[in-house]
């Protein structure tokens, strides 16, 4: 639900950069921190804070936008730049875009449309399991 589908090579900040105007460009939008153990060079990098309610979890209640972006989990800067490597969506059933594929849009949903909508989301995931089985 409301994620990367990369192509072979493709990696996740050329998606992100894809889209003019996208919310989680960095550096104007995203802030790092180090993180121990981290190879060099690597950094987690979060949605600010005060972008993340607008960009993530726009539609939703503003307390709920408000802890959503104080409880966001990080994304390693290395995964921004590491190429994909064959795509599941080319060889089984796909329900992302980019894959040409089965797509449901909930009209004003955040990109958190599994907090916002579930019982939509719900039956989007059913609906694949039972085309797939």
């Amino acid at each position: 639900m409301d994620a990367f589908a990369p192509a072979q090579g493709q990696t996740i900040g050329q998606l992100v950069s894809a889209c003019p105007g996208s919310c989680v460009l960095p550096p104007a939008n995203v802030t790092s921190q180090p993180y121990p153990g981290a190879p060099a060079g690597a950094v987690d990098v979060y949605i600010k804070q005060d972008v993340f309610p607008s960009c993530m979890a726009n539609g939703l209640p503003a307390s709920e936008a408000s802890e959503l972006a104080a409880t966001q989990r990080p994304l390693t800067s290395l995964a921004l730049a590491q190429p994909s490597g064959v795509p599941a969506w080319k060889t089984i059933p796909s329900w992302a875009r980019q894959a040409h594929a089965h797509i449901t849009t909930i009209s004003g949903a955040p990109h958190l449309s599994m907090i916002s909508n579930p019982g939509i989301v719900t039956k989007v995931i059913l609906a694949a399991v039972h085309a797939t089985s």
